[in-house]
């Protein structure tokens, strides 16, 4: 047994034995109370656990950054999944402005194309009235020209009195009619031709839009025409 003694153990034994020596007290007997082979079991246990408590702990933090690792990954992701739809979103969000702009200017240039085209007609339309006005007021004021009015008075008045004015020489006969009446001015027109005066010619027809006023304040347009007969 004495054998399996560290040096360490072998001083401290030499040392308990020569205090021993020295004294006068009962030695200590050393092989029967100090037993090598249990303290070496002993430290190789704590050893043991030591190294196994390390290795525990080193797999807790291994573990822990693993973790966190991961916790780190899936926030990344998300962060780019987050930041991926944002600007999907804002894309989406200028797309559909610059549609809405785009419609917007289109919109306008039709309105401003449409109100262009509406001006040009109504100064077409304008000047074809005046044109027409000129007209019937140079034919109104020949001297070889009568005007006709008609109104709510039978076809037949009218007729008779066109046949009496071109009776008396008159070459030219203006009939006049707006609204309503216009259908009347054209029977008195084509009863004259084919039933009475059937050498009567259509010299002209002008048509127009005159602006009447009502007593409120508030105005309409009416359509007018001028039938002139030439015998």
């Amino acid at each position: 047994m004495s054998e399996q003694l560290s040096f360490t153990q072998l001083l401290r034994k030499n040392d308990f034995i020569e205090g021993n020596n020295s004294t006068d007290e009962e030695p200590i007997d050393m092989e029967n109370d100090f037993d090598p082979d249990e303290n070496i079991e002993n430290l190789e246990m704590k050893t043991f656990e030591e190294e196994a408590k390390l290795v525990e702990e080193e797999e807790a933090r291994k573990a822990e950054e693993a973790r966190k690792a991961a916790e780190a990954k899936k926030a990344a992701e998300e962060a780019r999944k987050a930041e991926e739809a944002r600007k999907a979103e804002e894309a989406r969000k200028a797309e559909k402005a610059r549609k809405a702009e785009e419609a917007r200017k289109a919109a306008e240039a039709r309105k401003a194309e449409e109100a262009k085209r509406a001006a040009e007609i109504k100064k077409a339309a304008e000047a074809r009235r005046a044109e027409q006005a000129k007209r019937i007021a140079a034919i109104e004021e020949s001297e070889d020209t009568r005007v006709i009015f008609i109104g709510n008075k039978p076809v037949m008045n009218y007729v008779l009195s066109i046949v009496t004015l071109m009776n008396k020489d008159v070459k030219r006969i203006s009939i006049k009619a707006r609204g309503k009446a216009i259908n009347r001015a054209v029977d008195v027109a084509e009863v004259v031709r084919h039933k009475f005066v059937t050498k009567t010619q259509i010299e002209d027809i002008l048509i127009n839009t005159e602006e009447l006023f009502r007593e409120d304040g508030s105005s309409s347009n009416v359509s007018t025409i001028d039938i002139i007969l030439r015998v």
